[in-house]
């Protein structure tokens, strides 16, 4: 890629009064819909077809760029952003990493952001500026190529990952994802939405080994209680799919708030 200044903004994710579930996988462009219209980024899972990739210079040294559109400054091209052990992974230059993602469709986890790039000229900024969005990967587990070229089946994307963690419930194995067999979209608050508040929660959900959920609590708040109480009321409702392994255990699950839908 060019050498260029990145001066980061990120923007929170509201996809929608309804959210979108950590497990449910977008295209660029509702990825990048989302970036421009929140403030901080948020957790999204999106699959593409990779249609170019450049290397870092500069100050950008070690990434490897991978980009939905030929044109990486297209403001409708995703730019996945591998560093550390995923650039590793990739073979650590954009050669190597040109046969592996080339024409592929490949599936990412990660958080989407508004990025605003400096256009740089003999060490300086010009002064000129245009946007992009970028997610940036640095563990080789969230990067899954699902299909060839041709559109060949390769792999399967990879099984949730799992640990132990102290939750609001004690030590409990946690779980990045988990597919949702019943979804209950939330009701945004009547009053919230009149002041025009938004929002995005990020939610503790303890879920038994049927895939029942048991209990609801914050992790990072809105901002706003009331958005807070909307979010654990939907989860509540929800149901998963079974894990496969002796519970309980618990998921990190996302809600946005946002005026840009109806």
């Amino acid at each position: 890629m060019d050498s260029r200044l990145l001066i980061l903004f990120a923007y929170l994710i509201f996809v929608g009064c309804a959210g979108v579930p950590a497990e449910q996988v977008i295209d660029p462009a509702a990825a990048i819909a989302s970036a421009s219209n929140n403030p901080d980024g948020a957790s999204v899972r999106v699959r593409f077809r990779v249609a170019r990739l450049g290397d870092g210079k500069g100050i950008e040294a070690g990434r490897i760029f991978l980009d939905s559109d030929i044109d990486y400054r297209s403001p409708k091209s995703l730019n996945v952003v591998l560093v550390g052990a995923a650039a590793v992974a990739a073979g650590g230059n954009v050669e190597t990493a040109r046969d592996k993602y080339l024409s592929k469709i490949v599936e990412v986890v990660g958080t989407v952001k508004r990025v605003t790039i400096g256009t740089v000229s003999r060490g300086g900024i010009m002064g000129q500026y245009y946007y992009q969005t970028q997610l940036e990967v640095s563990a080789p587990s969230k990067i899954q190529v699902i299909s060839s070229s041709d559109g060949n089946k390769i792999v399967k994307p990879s099984a949730p990952e799992f640990g132990v963690e102290d939750t609001p419930w004690g030590m409990l194995q946690v779980i990045d994802r988990l597919p949702a067999t019943r979804q209950v979209a939330p009701q945004y608050p009547p009053i919230a939405k009149k002041e025009g508040v938004t929002g995005s929660t990020v939610n503790w959900v303890l879920v038994d080994e049927s895939g029942t959920v048991k209990d609801v609590k914050t992790k990072v708040s809105s901002g706003d209680r009331r958005l807070d109480e909307a979010a654990i009321y939907c989860l509540k409702r929800w149901k998963y799919s079974p894990f496969g392994r002796s519970g309980p255990f618990v998921l990190i699950q996302n809600i946005a708030f946002s005026l840009s839908e109806p």
